[in-house]
């Protein structure tokens, strides 16, 4: 009697725990469903946010793959553009060290055309100091010509007087003469009064004539020696001094147009130096002229070079966290699936229990 009051309790425990899980079972079942169609809800909308998620990141990757293959692109060709600018870089170097040389070159040759003039001008002053020289000794030898000018003319009036003084011999001879011609008539007439000898009076008239024309002769010829002695000692001295002045007026006037001829070759070789030298300083002008334009060329495009890479990086930097952000998301949508499969998990487990429980009893 005691056993069976005993297992009509546990019975009665036992039904109203069956009804307590039976109605916990239908809540559950109830919940079940609503999560179910949750779920389905939440799978439909799940399924269209991933076939968006996915569309979007697979046109994300087509933009990033563009993107990248467009930087790729854009960086080779940014490095064939920067190879090409180094390679003009280096040209422009060796253009510049060129440049540089033939300035070297030409300054080694404007220095040595510096010296040459140098070398030319102090020849041009030793010539202008021999031209002075010579045109001293020409003044010399014109002094030396006019004094031997006033002694070849006091030579000329000393012998004017000589022959003034030749004349008046001439003339006392004249007179001479006339007296000896009255003399002798005298001495004739004496003579004849006093009747000589006519051999004794042509004799002594013969003697007379003899030393009158030897007298004479002498005279005469020993004017002429000393006239032509004169004459030619002058005409001597006229002739050397001419032809030693002529000589050297040769001389000088070769000099002088050698020292001319120098003169102007070295003024049209200065001119020729001046012009070249202003044809370099004009060229290397132009040449510094454009090795400026190219170096603000360089640094005009390594700027653009700069300012597209760096456009660049900041897209793609963009273009990351955009991924980035799309993968966050993909990845808390991928949590929230899972969450609510393991809630799935969980009721599908309690009404398995639940069903094992209807069945045991």
């Amino acid at each position: 009697m005691g056993h069976e009051q005993q297992d009509v309790k546990e019975l009665r425990n036992l039904n109203s725990r069956f009804s307590k899980f039976t109605e916990r079972n239908s809540f559950l079942q109830c919940e079940l469903n609503s999560l179910k169609d949750d779920l389905k809800k939440r799978d439909a909308d799940v399924k269209s946010i991933k076939e968006a998620s996915r569309v979007e990141i697979q046109t994300i990757k087509e933009i990033h793959g563009k993107t990248n293959d467009q930087k790729n692109d854009r960086i080779n060709t940014l490095e064939q553009e920067l190879q090409g600018s180094c390679a003009k870089v280096r040209e422009l170097t060796d253009m510049c060290g060129q440049k540089q040389n033939t300035i070297a070159a030409l300054n080694d040759d404007i220095s040595r055309r510096v010296t040459d003039s140098e070398i030319m001008r102090r020849q041009v002053q030793t010539l202008e100091k021999e031209l002075d020289d010579s045109k001293n000794n020409i003044r010399c030898r014109e002094d030396q010509l006019h004094q031997v000018k006033l002694c070849l003319e006091r030579e000329i009036s000393n012998r004017r007087i000589e022959a003034q003084r030749a004349e008046t011999i001439q003339a006392e001879l004249v007179t001479l003469k006339h007296d000896y011609e009255i003399k002798s008539k005298e001495y004739q007439e004496l003579l004849a009064k006093q009747n000589p000898d006519a051999k004794i009076k042509k004799y002594w008239e013969s003697e007379l004539n003899k030393s009158k024309n030897e007298i004479r002769r002498e005279y005469e010829h020993k004017l002429e020696r000393e006239c032509s002695t004169i004459k030619t000692e002058f005409e001597s001295k006229i002739r050397r001094i001419r032809s030693e002045e002529e000589v050297k007026v040769r001389q000088m006037e070769r000099k002088n147009k050698e020292i001319r001829e120098e003169r102007d070759e070295f003024e049209k070789n200065v001119l020729k130096c001046k012009g070249q030298i202003n044809d370099l300083k004009s060229k290397l002008d132009e040449e510094n002229a454009k090795l400026s334009s190219v170096s603000l060329e360089l640094k005009r495009e390594k700027d653009e070079h700069r300012a597209d890479d760096a456009r660049l990086n900041g897209t793609i930097e963009i273009l990351q966290k955009e991924n980035q952000d799309l993968l966050d998301a993909n990845r808390r949508i991928e949590d929230e699936i899972d969450r609510y499969r393991s809630i799935l998990d969980r009721a599908e487990n309690c009404c398995s229990s639940a069903a094992m429980l209807e069945y045991c009893s």
